[in-house]
């Protein structure tokens, strides 16, 4: 089991032996609204650091924030929904889902480099 978190990370991750958790942080839970997601490992198929996904466009929002420098919630885009919970600086980890709600999850975390490296060793296995 890993757990990953940072003192002002938008997210604390973890992965268990079988799930991805993703538990947004303190006034994030409210905005994003949403307190808890969990994916089997089955459906997660990679992860990524994208520094250049919060220039993309990210489509309607709702429920959800959105601001200049903060994305919080559910967003559509060209038949794709997207969860993010990211502020900047945050750096951002995209996560690929498959047959789940979502296509993707954008979110930030600490050392998104390392938690990338960790969900794809857990999803190959």
């Amino acid at each position: 089991m890993s757990n990953r978190q940072g003192t002002k990370a938008s997210n604390s991750v973890q992965i268990t032996e079988d799930h991805l958790v993703v538990r947004p942080r303190g006034i994030n839970a409210i905005l994003s609204f949403r307190r808890e997601l969990s994916f089997p490992l089955k459906h997660v198929r990679g992860a990524t650091v994208d520094d250049g996904i919060t220039d993309e466009g990210k489509g309607v929002r709702g429920p959800g924030l959105g601001l200049p420098n903060a994305w919080r919630g559910t967003f559509t885009h060209e038949g794709e929904r997207t969860y993010w919970n990211l502020g900047r600086p945050e750096r951002p980890l995209v996560i690929q889902l498959e047959e789940e709600q979502f296509s993707r999850l954008i979110l930030g975390v600490a050392d998104p480099e390392d938690l990338a490296t960790a969900i794809n060793r857990s999803c190959a296995q």
